[in-house]
């Protein structure tokens, strides 16, 4: 059972939700970390509250660049701490496959591709998928985050989005920068090499 009425690590989880949400007035990624960190105290056995912690780990570069994030921690390490977390979560509900899909995203996002490949066939074994082709599937996710498959990459485009975005988040404008991301991908070589760059503009 995920959590019963009773349970008092839901309201820190659903406080959480909602504090990561960049499109409400009272977003605050930091204070989003810290009530899920609340929730996994109360209820350390909860694979979802490890599994939405990874996801907010692992998106908070994206939401820097796009919504701004002040965190005690630096963005160069949000996608290990997520894997820690998607690690916790599949120790914790080896079932739920989702956890090994955003595991394997982590491990792309790092440059892990051996890593990666391993947590994607997993997830297949769980789906009882046949890991038939399991490397051009993989590379085929890769090609899914970036919003489409590229022909030809073109970097230095890539790059005019992303100065795009920081100028559209510090006007207020979340959506467009949230956009100018997304175009930003699909013109990149690469996942990683984004993801990288919001490092530094993320600041």
């Amino acid at each position: 059972m995920f959590f019963s009425k009773k349970d008092p690590s839901k309201e820190h989880w659903q406080l959480a939700l909602v504090l990561r949400d960049p499109y409400r007035p009272d977003y605050n990624l930091q204070e989003s970390i810290n009530q899920f960190k609340m929730a996994i105290t109360k209820d350390p056995n909860n694979y979802r509250y490890h599994f939405d912690l990874g996801r907010t780990y692992l998106d908070t570069p994206n939401l820097a660049l796009t919504r701004g994030a002040q965190v005690s921690f630096r963005m160069d390490e949000a996608a290990n701490l997520a894997i820690a977390e998607f690690k916790d979560a599949i120790r914790l509900d080896p079932k739920f496959n989702a956890s090994y899909l955003n595991l394997a995203h982590c491990h792309i996002l790092v440059g892990n591709k051996t890593e990666a490949l391993n947590a994607y066939l997993e997830y297949l074994k769980v789906t009882k998928q046949k890991p038939d082709k399991a490397e051009d599937r993989l590379q085929n996710m890769e090609y899914a985050l970036m919003k489409r498959r590229i022909k030809e990459a073109k970097p230095a485009e890539a790059e005019e989005h992303l100065q795009k975005a920081v100028l559209y988040r510090m006007d207020g404008k979340y959506k467009q920068a949230a956009k100018e991301l997304a175009i930003a991908y699909s013109l990149a070589e690469n996942v990683p090499w984004v993801y990288k760059r919001l490092y530094k503009l993320g600041r």
